[in-house]
């Protein structure tokens, strides 16, 4: 019986040399686009808040798909929260605006949400504001700014994750 493979050829050592050239017409491409569309700021915004929420030992999960008027659903002692997420970094005067509109077109229905959670990303402060304190024929909700000498309606809900037990 014959084989009909090639017979196998005696391998020699040998080296390899390389050099690299730095070309100044390339250059690396950035970690992160220069600009951050909507989306991407609002899908960086629920994951931050997932991990404040572990970080706090708050079970939660998120709902399949975009479609529904909330974000996450947390797991609390004796009920489960809806909680719609926004953030914003967009001042107005001597305030924080964040918008209120569902995809930035339509307002909010009663019962959309249980908590609407908002991130101030300039102060990386979260305000857990309870849906019964959110006005749905505004387009908009203004936070006032720790510096302001105005009191807020919304300042005493800055890190109420206590809302949640």
């Amino acid at each position: 019986m014959t084989s009909s493979l090639p017979p196998i050829l005696p391998v020699t050592p040998f080296t390899i040399d390389l050099a690299a050239c730095a070309d100044e017409r390339h250059q690396p491409p950035e970690p992160r686009p220069a600009y951050w569309t909507a989306k991407q700021r609002g899908e960086l915004a629920e994951l931050k808040f997932d991990l404040k929420a572990a970080s706090l030992n708050l079970g939660l999960t998120r709902p399949h798909g975009d479609s529904l008027p909330f974000d996450r659903v947390i797991i609390g002692r004796r009920k489960l929260y809806r909680v719609q997420i926004k953030c914003t970094s967009k001042r107005h005067y001597r305030c924080w605006q964040a918008g209120l509109l569902r995809a930035g077109v339509r307002a909010y229905q009663p019962n959309d949400f249980d908590i609407l959670a908002i991130l101030v990303e300039p102060e990386d402060a979260w305000y857990i504001i309870p849906f019964s304190e959110v006005d749905l024929g505004q387009k908009s909700v203004m936070i006032h700014m720790p510096t302001s000498r105005v009191t807020g309606r919304f300042d005493r809900f800055r890190d109420r994750w206590d809302l949640f037990k």
